[in-house]
């Protein structure tokens, strides 16, 4: 009986997450950002959020265009500066220390959180960056893309 059980956890950990789409609910987060801040989507309640995936690596050759976009970003969150923000930034080949000087390289103003084991990267199925996923006010998912 104990090795049907392990059996079955293995199989349930190894299997892929499906892909939230638009018109999907957002699950739940909670993480604590660069600066220490403690960030969950529980405390946008009623409100749309975007959600924006880095890689602290740009610019890399694999995801052209990096650069580009992130200006777009900056201009988008200075333009909507009171639009709710909330970065992650891929744990893969970096340390936390990394990412802070990317964000600074960058002048990215929204809070970042270093997503550990890209956590939040696999949850949403995000595979390349920048990427963008807009939350309505309901925390469903109406936008996904890497267009800024």
């Amino acid at each position: 009986m104990k090795s049907m059980l392990t059996l079955l956890l293995t199989v349930a950990s190894t299997v892929a997450l499906a892909r939230p789409d638009v018109g999907d609910k957002s699950h739940n987060f909670s993480a604590t950002s660069l600066t220490g801040q403690s960030i969950s989507l529980q405390q946008y309640k009623g409100e749309a959020v975007n959600l924006v995936f880095l890689d602290s690596l740009c610019p890399m050759p694999h995801f052209p265009g990096c650069e580009e976009k992130i200006a777009k970003l900056n201009k988008q969150v200075a333009a909507k500066p009171q639009a709710n923000w909330v970065g992650f930034i891929s744990s893969f080949y970096v340390d936390q220390g990394i990412t802070e000087a990317f964000r600074d390289k960058y002048h990215i103003k929204i809070p970042l959180v270093f997503d550990l084991d890209n956590k939040e990267f696999q949850q949403y199925q995000v595979f390349a960056t920048p990427y963008l996923i807009r939350l309505d006010n309901e925390h469903k998912i109406v936008e996904r893309g890497d267009a800024f």
